[in-house]
């Protein structure tokens, strides 16, 4: 557990959105349009550090406004403005405990595969918008939530309707 400066914990959530078959992303980009997911992604990482892959940063038109965005990478000639760079998930979890105003307890993870495949095994929520439609040929994937070791607190569903391609889910789960 990474400890803030004012010694309380740092809280790692993983926020996503995912298919039925765990895809986050098709050619590159979200394959559907859900602006309530888009809405709920804003106002829960909003004035919050998120931690993103680099190939996620750059599908993103520059960095999140109103947060602090640390991009992982291994390429160590990598940087770009508004962001801070770490080399390690460890390293990226550091800096969001040092750069985290002391009100806010958690940092967000944002994506992607890789990253959420390493932050799943110590993350203590998951924030998860269920996409109820099967993708095809996905880049990316979710990693499977086991029962086991989560266990869900929230769920809330929506149909699909004209500003929504798919039906959905906002879930919550927290680890047992």
């Amino acid at each position: 557990m990474i400890e803030r400066s004012n010694g309380k914990p740092l809280k790692v959530i993983l926020i996503a959105a995912m298919s039925e078959n765990h895809v986050i992303a098709k050619d590159g980009n979200l394959p559907w349009r859900l602006p309530n997911d888009l809405k709920h992604f804003k106002d829960a990482t909003r004035g919050h550090a998120v931690v993103m892959g680099r190939a996620t940063f750059e599908t993103l038109s520059g960095p999140l406004p109103h947060r602090e965005n640390i991009v992982m990478t291994t390429r160590r000639d990598w940087s770009t403005p508004g962001v801070v760079v770490a080399h390690t998930y460890d390293a990226a979890l550091r800096i969001a405990a040092e750069r985290s105003a002391p009100q806010n307890e958690s940092v967000y993870i944002v994506g992607g595969g890789v990253v959420y495949a390493e932050a799943i095994q110590s993350a203590d929520e998951l924030d998860l918008t269920r996409v109820h439609t099967t993708i095809e040929g996905g880049d990316a994937t979710f990693p499977d939530v086991d029962p086991s070791i989560w266990r869900r607190v929230a769920n809330a569903d929506f149909p699909a309707d004209d500003r929504h391609t798919f039906g959905y889910s906002f879930e919550r789960w927290v680890r047992c």
